[in-house]
């Protein structure tokens, strides 16, 4: 999975796919979009095994939620 993830990275990132050129900012953030997923099956799979998979996910949205609400904030003013 985090193979074919790299790879759509590389065809997202390669100007000759597109129609203009490709923003480095871009990239790196999906680059890092890439490693937080594979990083996060990679913890999720014990815990899930441990736990349960309801109160692992329920957990996990409620994180993302968090670290992401203020990025929206901001960009929706």
């Amino acid at each position: 999975g985090l193979v074919i993830g790299f790879l759509g990275v590389v065809a997202i990132s390669s100007p000759s796919m597109g129609r203009g050129a490709t923003e480095a900012l871009g990239v790196a953030l999906v680059v890092f979009a890439t490693l937080c997923y594979g990083l996060a099956v990679n913890i999720a799979a014990p815990l899930q095994q441990r736990y349960g998979a309801l109160p692992v996910m329920a957990r996990m949205l409620g994180f993302a939620s968090i670290w992401t609400a203020p990025v929206g904030l901001v960009a929706g003013l």
